[in-house]
């Protein structure tokens, strides 16, 4: 019987594996460019970014890619609750990689602070798979970068194999019960002769 509750316990781990928190990522929304991007060296693997703020130990909470003549950043147009903002704060990146090519990552809003954009991001706001080891490279989307303020900040999440699927999960469950019957039967043979 204890055989069957672990293997039990082991099929029930494999489905439900959480992603393994990873290294943070902090990509200024005034430098770091297509040209000037940050840069990490993955496994192969799949990935997952999932947003962080100062809270977190990002840098960052969203940026800004609009100012005002001050210099400012220009916030207007939001409904009351402070979305669907013309200008505002927003959580955006993009992603490159050879293998990948270019991937854009975003909470698909504009709202009134940078707490709520970040609040808004999705989590994870993306996933990804690398073949082989190599570099992926994060920047910020954008042409004039002069006017831009704050930056997105995002932990890069190493998501374990991928999980059987549940068909895949009860067969190994049943097969494992076989095997554990298997065992007793030829316990008995072997004490009974």
């Amino acid at each position: 019987m204890k055989g069957l509750y672990l293997i039990t316990t082991l099929a029930v781990f494999l489905v439900s594996a959480p992603a393994i928190a990873g290294p943070i990522v902090n990509v200024n929304a005034r430098n770091t460019t297509p040209t000037n991007p940050s840069s990490i060296l993955l496994d192969a693997g799949t990935y997952q970014l999932v947003p962080v703020g100062p809270v977190d130990g990002g840098v960052f909470t969203a940026s800004n890619v609009w100012s005002t003549i001050f210099g400012d950043p220009l916030v207007d147009g939001c409904n009351p609750s402070g979305k669907n903002c013309a200008h505002g704060w927003q959580w955006r990146v993009n992603l490159y990689s050879d293998e990948i090519g270019e991937l854009a990552l975003s909470s698909s809003g504009i709202y009134r602070t940078a707490q709520l954009a970040l609040a808004s991001a999705d989590s994870p706001a993306g996933e990804f798979s690398v073949a082989q080891a190599a570099g992926v490279n994060f920047f910020f989307p954008d042409s004039d970068y002069s006017d831009n303020h704050g930056g997105v900040s995002f932990s890069i999440e190493f998501v374990p194999n991928q999980v059987p699927a549940p068909g895949t999960a009860f067969l190994l469950t049943f097969g494992a019960l076989g095997l554990v019957a298997l065992r007793r039967n030829l316990s008995r043979t072997t004490t009974t002769q």
